[in-house]
């Protein structure tokens, strides 16, 4: 039925204004799917975030042998970001940063993951260089861990009791490997990470007016650069796989499949309005 006959019938000028009624109705669901959709879209297949801030290089020119000028850069350029922050406290071994307590927890973070991986290599890796480097480690990582959790109980700081999200999601990654591909990816995981805190050890032993913080960050650069160089000694280390290793992204919660079902259940639904408004 067309829009004037129904004008012209008996009662017309009723049926109209329900039929115009109707007609917006359809027109608001319309494009409220429609809304929903795109929203659906920007949200879902967002450009990838990165899971957190990733500094990768000291500044101490001794230690350019493991980094790139880019690296310090982003590293010193780091720093300086965790300084604006701002909320010093003092205590008796000076004042302490919030680049001070950034430290400290990116530290305590790699022992949380590094650790419990390169205890792994023991069963999983097929080279018995990884598992000795790993042995090395994992026990490098547990007295470093020791020695963060007495700072920062001194300091009156909480650390994080798990890695975070992008470090748990390298160890299960590890956990389904085994032989040759766990030791190459192993080795480029565990140099990538060792490379991002380096940066920031460095440049705040150099920075720091703590004197406690001053001491760890010392045994820290030590101890990284010692596991930098034995990472590297395995052979397997390649700087391609450092910066995928770093890239690691974080897209947002609605799938590809998730959003293609939805459009389906919105194009079905417009199909439904549009029999419905034939008589238009």
């Amino acid at each position: 039925m067309r829009f004037d006959s129904i004008i012209t019938a008996p009662g017309g000028h009723t049926e109209a204004r329900r039929v115009r009624r109707s007609i917006r109705t359809v027109r608001l669901a319309r494009l409220a799917l429609a809304g929903t959709l795109l929203a659906l879209l920007v949200v879902g297949l967002a450009p990838p975030r990165a899971a957190g801030p990733l500094s990768a290089a000291p500044a101490a020119a001794d230690m350019g042998m493991h980094l790139t000028a880019a690296q310090k850069t982003a590293a010193h350029q780091e720093y300086t970001r965790l300084l604006a922050l701002g909320g010093t406290t003092q205590t008796k071994w000076g004042p302490l940063t919030a680049a001070d307590r950034e430290v400290l927890i990116r530290v305590r973070q790699a022992n949380l993951w590094e650790r419990p991986v390169s205890l792994m290599a023991q069963d999983r890796a097929g080279s018995q260089k990884v598992k000795d480097v790993g042995l090395v480690l994992a026990a490098d990582h547990q007295r470093l861990d020791e020695l963060v959790v007495a700072l920062a109980k001194q300091l009156g700081m909480d650390l994080p009791d798990q890695p975070n999200p992008l470090q748990q999601g390298w160890v299960t990654e590890l956990s389904g490997m085994r032989g040759q591909r766990y030791d190459v990816t192993w080795a480029n995981r565990l140099r990538a990470a060792h490379g991002t805190v380096f940066g920031i050890l460095a440049e705040d032993r150099a920075a720091t007016e703590n004197i406690a913080v001053r001491q760890f960050a010392q045994t820290g650069v030590d101890i990284v650069m010692k596991h930098m160089t034995l990472l590297e000694g395995t052979g397997l280390f390649t700087p391609t796989r450092v910066l995928q290793a770093r890239a690691a992204p974080i897209r947002g919660p609605f799938s590809l499949p998730v959003i293609v079902i939805v459009s389906s259940l919105i194009l079905v639904a417009n199909l439904i309005l549009a029999r419905r408004r034939s008589w238009h």
